[in-house]
């Protein structure tokens, strides 16, 4: 029987493989399919599982309680999917957000797919993570939004070696009317619907702070942080912000 390292990547897919199965009466097969797993994949984890003492009558495991939520959340915004991580006291939020990303996309990217970003400590967190899965695979990745420095800088970090497609324009500009002569430009339209158009998209929701992500990367002051909690907004994604 194939053995499973004891990290919380394999407690967390382990788990989800249980409740599946058991809670919502999945078969092996129809499990491998939704989490992008083979059959014999499926029944070697949950004869591990059974093993390892984390399957009995319920699933043993913090991921219990937070594939209940899970559903409830499905339920109450009607979502086709989501994922609920359990608290970890003196983690990194961000970095274990960008973890859990990342495997979720393992699961679903196929090779040949494409897969736009944004950015952000969340974003680039999960990008690290999914450097390998890009390369074997052959991800095509597009921006998007504009910003290229932004974005060359985070794929570095990242030790990405597949040439991303980035627009090439900044990501704010000084007037509304010269944004709207940059999106008419046929090399950024068709760059940006390419993305739009991307098998998945990967954001990250930024917070209103003067440590926001937009505040640090300079795309807006700290003095401009206050007027626009004023104005209702709660957040941005890809530096569109929006209220409650």
């Amino acid at each position: 029987m194939e053995e499973l390292a004891p990290n919380e990547t394999d407690e967390a897919l382990l788990a989800r493989v249980a409740w599946l199965y058991y809670n919502d009466g999945l078969t092996q097969s129809e499990v491998g399919h939704q989490l992008n797993l083979s059959r014999i994949k499926v029944s070697r984890l949950l004869d591990a599982g059974r093993a390892s003492g984390l399957i009995e009558v319920r699933i043993n495991s913090r991921q219990q309680g937070c594939l209940e939520i899970e559903t409830r959340l499905q339920e109450r915004f009607r979502l086709k999917d989501c994922r609920v991580i359990p608290d970890s006291a003196g983690s990194d939020v961000d970095a274990r957000i960008g973890q859990a990303a990342a495997n979720y996309l393992m699961q679903k990217l196929a090779p040949g797919d494409s897969l736009a970003v944004g950015w952000g400590a969340t974003v680039s967190n999960a990008i690290r993570v999914l450097g390998h899965v890009v390369q074997e695979r052959r991800i095509e990745l597009f921006s998007l939004t504009g910003g290229v420095q932004t974005y060359v800088q985070g794929m570095r970090e990242a030790h990405w070696d597949r040439t991303p497609n980035i627009i090439p324009a900044p990501l704010v500009v000084s007037t509304p009317e010269l944004a709207a002569a940059l999106l008419r430009e046929p090399a950024i339209s068709s760059l940006l619907n390419q993305a739009i158009a991307a098998d998945y998209k990967l954001v990250g929701i930024g917070g209103i702070s003067e440590q926001a992500t937009v505040v640090a990367q300079g795309y807006i002051t700290a003095g401009e942080i206050e007027p626009l909690r004023r104005s209702g907004a709660r957040g941005d994604v890809l530096c569109r912000f929006y209220d409650r």
